[in-house]
């Protein structure tokens, strides 16, 4: 039997002197469903809700970034896979959340061998979760031609395998396929003929992963500049943190900041021990270095020369730290608590927890002290 909408097309072409068998009118229905009806979730949410105890808007959100599935039959063995390795639900969970494309992969093929393997070089449950989350490319990451001979790797520069595991930790990046694993090889090779330590190689692994994915011929001549512009010797521990900043700034950029300590006043001797003394201190914007010097040497009148002994100050917070400290010092000076010659470096030193302990000691004479100080740095 013909729909309603069907024959007003019938009707409609026969009047136009066409005709059109029955049997293929119902080619032409016009849809009578109800705009305002809600569509059917997707199969996954169910699934998601009832297998691993997924919120409805946790299942909603995780089903729409795997909306090319078309059962439930491989994402089933991909949880399967999961807990005959002893992961609990709230591992699983977490995973899928946050990785929502491991539901696609090839169970036996792909995922269970990646887990095996990373299990049996000592990763916990735990770690392969985090693994995971903080990199989901994993999943798409080859296993004999990427992740095996990065672990294989980074074994030769540590003493035993947890080290290497707490390594890895710190830097999921190596396992994406985004990063060139025949650069970093040949990078850290190069480190290792110059004359670096194994500690200090793992301090540039975790620190600074940019760089050591460099053209082996960049990265060279990045080594170059550290020594020839930023005056760091290779047998300096601060050698490092030069490749650090010269991987991130142009010498444009760099020579801008050394610009603004000569505007003022700082010497080429005072400037190179700026740069020697604490290379990451070029890592910092124009603005902070300008604020920097405005405070310390314009506002409280210190010199290049004193400032050059307490460099690492300048990576400290302005609001949180410094202002809220000066003005401490100011009113403990003004009560003659503290001597007269008591620098605000030696406040800066303290951490947190100390310098509230340290209020604490004035608590008789300045009552609420302790109080006032976390609404300066607010």
């Amino acid at each position: 039997m013909l729909g309603r909408n069907a024959l007003r097309l019938k009707k409609l072409f026969s009047i136009q002197g066409f005709v059109i068998p029955s049997h293929h009118v119902k080619y032409f229905s016009i849809s009578s469903s109800n705009p305002n009806e809600a569509p059917k979730p997707h199969f996954l949410v169910d699934f998601l809700i009832n297998s691993v105890g997924f919120s409805k808007e946790a299942a909603i959100t995780t089903s729409s970034k795997v909306s090319s599935l078309k059962s439930t039959k491989n994402p089933e063995s991909v949880i399967n896979i999961l807990k005959q390795y002893n992961l609990d639900n709230t591992h699983i969970k977490d995973i899928i959340f946050y990785a929502p494309e491991i539901l696609t992969c090839k169970p036996t093929k792909t995922l269970e061998p990646k887990i095996r393997v990373f299990l049996e070089y000592g990763f916990s449950e735990s770690d392969l979760v985090q693994l995971i989350k903080g990199n989901p490319g994993l999943l798409r990451t080859g296993l004999h031609t990427h992740i095996i001979p990065v672990i294989d790797f980074i074994r030769r520069f540590v003493d035993s395998d947890e080290q290497a595991i707490q390594v890895i930790r710190k830097t999921k990046w190596v396992f994406s396929a985004f990063y060139n694993f025949e650069n970093l090889s040949a990078n850290l090779l190069q480190l290792q003929v110059r004359g670096l330590s194994n500690d200090r190689i793992v301090r540039l692994i975790t620190n600074e992963p940019r760089c050591l994915t460099l053209d082996p011929f960049a990265f060279q001549r990045g080594l170059v500049r550290v020594v020839e512009e930023l005056g760091i010797p290779e047998n300096s521990k601060l050698f490092v943190y030069g490749i650090c900043v010269i991987s991130r700034f142009k010498k444009s950029t760099i020579e801008k900041k050394l610009k603004i300590l000569r505007d003022y006043g700082w010497s080429e001797e005072e400037i190179a021990k700026f740069v020697r003394t604490n290379p990451v201190n070029l890592g910092y914007s124009e603005a902070k270095i300008r604020q920097w010097l405005n405070f310390f040497m314009k506002e409280l009148g210190y010199t290049p020369a004193y400032l050059t002994t307490y460099l690492k100050s300048l990576s400290l917070s302005f609001e949180k730290r410094v202002k809220p400290r000066y003005k401490i010092l100011d009113i403990l000076k003004e009560k003659k608590l503290v001597s007269s010659t008591q620098t605000l470096f030696t406040l800066l030193k303290y951490s947190e927890v100390e310098f509230l302990r340290f209020l604490k000691c004035f608590e008789t004479e300045l009552p609420g002290l302790v109080k006032t100080y976390p609404k300066m740095q607010s």
